[in-house]
C-alpha cells in the first residue's frame, strides 16, 4: 500500500465512523475543526471505548497534518503515547479527553465531548446538558430543557445529533 492509500484509508475510516448510528455504535466523540474562521465539529460512533480511542489517535492528524511528514509523525507519536495511559481499562474519563484534546488544538483541531450515547441521553455533563437544550429548542419545547431524553424521543433525539454541529 502506498502512502497516499494509507491515507486515504486513515481518511476513509473517520468517515465511516461518521455516518453509523449511535444506538448501533454507542461510544462517541464530539470532533472538529476549531480553525478561527470555520469551526465545524460532528460526531463521529464506535462500537467500544477501545475504537474510539485508537481511531481517533490513528486518524485524527491526517486531517490536519501532511502525511509523512515530521509533524504528522511527532503528532502521531504524541496521541498514541495518551492513547498508551489509557489501557488497559479504556475508560473515557473526561482528565483523558483534556489531555487528548490538548494535544488535537495544537492541529487547529478540538474535541469537545467523548463517551457513551446514554450520557448525551441522560448525563449531568455540560456538553451533554447543552445538547439536550438545544434539542429541546429544536423541538419548541421549553420546559426544563436539559431534562433527560425520554424513551419517546429517543429516535428523534438521534436523528439531531447526527446533523448538530454540521
Amino acid at each position: 500500500m502506498t502512502t497516499q492509500e494509507e491515507a486515504d484509508g486513515l481518511r476513509a475510516r473517520l468517515d465511516e465512523a461518521g455516518q453509523r448510528n449511535p444506538r448501533d455504535f454507542p461510544f462517541g466523540a464530539f470532533i472538529g475543526d476549531t480553525y478561527p474562521l470555520s469551526t465545524v465539529f460532528v460526531f463521529v460512533w464506535f462500537e467500544s471505548a477501545t475504537g474510539l480511542l485508537d481511531t481517533l489517535a490513528e486518524c485524527e492528524p491526517i486531517l490536519h497534518l501532511e502525511f509523512g511528514t515530521e509533524e504528522y509523525e511527532t503528532m502521531l507519536s504524541t496521541l498514541g503515547a495518551i492513547r498508551e495511559s489509557a489501557r488497559p481499562h479504556d475508560r473515557l474519563t473526561e482528565d483523558l479527553r483534556v489531555e487528548f484534546g490538548a494535544a488535537l488544538s495544537k492541529m487547529e483541531a478540538g474535541l469537545r465531548w467523548w463517551g457513551a450515547l446514554d450520557e448525551l441521553v441522560s448525563g449531568d455533563g455540560e456538553f451533554p446538558r447543552e445538547l439536550r437544550e438545544a434539542f429541546r429548542e429544536y423541538l419548541e419545547d421549553e420546559a426544563n430543557p436539559d431534562r433527560a431524553i425520554s424513551p419517546n424521543d429517543i429516535d428523534e433525539f438521534v436523528e439531531f445529533i447526527v446533523e448538530y454541529g454540521i
